[in-house]
């Protein structure tokens, strides 16, 4: 099915969705078959993926299956799942906030560089 050519534009966003989940987690080619057809099947229905799974939830959020796998992301922040539906693939990735001690030193060092840029005029 996933070989198919798409008849239209929700065929389309979601053979997309579906080939980019395998960027994120170790899906054989079978699960991503599966995934596609419980995607067609309703327009309605959709993915939700978190860290050890990959669910397949029709219209009232209810689990009709549930696929365990594990991530294969390692970009910056931290994974938290991913949902796929109708309208694309929504990746959530969280990045903690920096250190705010940092940013004082640096402050710091700007200070003096104006005060020496204004001393040399």
């Amino acid at each position: 099915m996933l070989n198919d050519e798409p008849k239209t534009y929700n065929e389309i966003v979601r053979k997309y969705g579906v080939y980019n989940l395998a960027n994120y987690y170790y899906l054989t080619q079978e699960q991503l078959e599966e995934i596609y057809k419980f995607l067609l099947s309703n327009p309605t229905n959709h993915i939700r993926a978190n860290k050890l799974a990959v669910f397949l939830e029709d219209a009232s959020n209810n689990i009709v299956n549930a696929i365990k796998t594990t991530v294969k992301y390692g970009g910056y922040g931290i994974y938290q799942g991913l949902t796929l539906d109708n309208l694309g693939l929504h990746v959530n990735i969280y990045y903690p906030s920096s250190d705010s001690g940092g940013s004082s030193g640096s402050s710091g060092n700007n200070n003096n560089n104006n005060n020496n840029n204004n001393n040399n005029n």
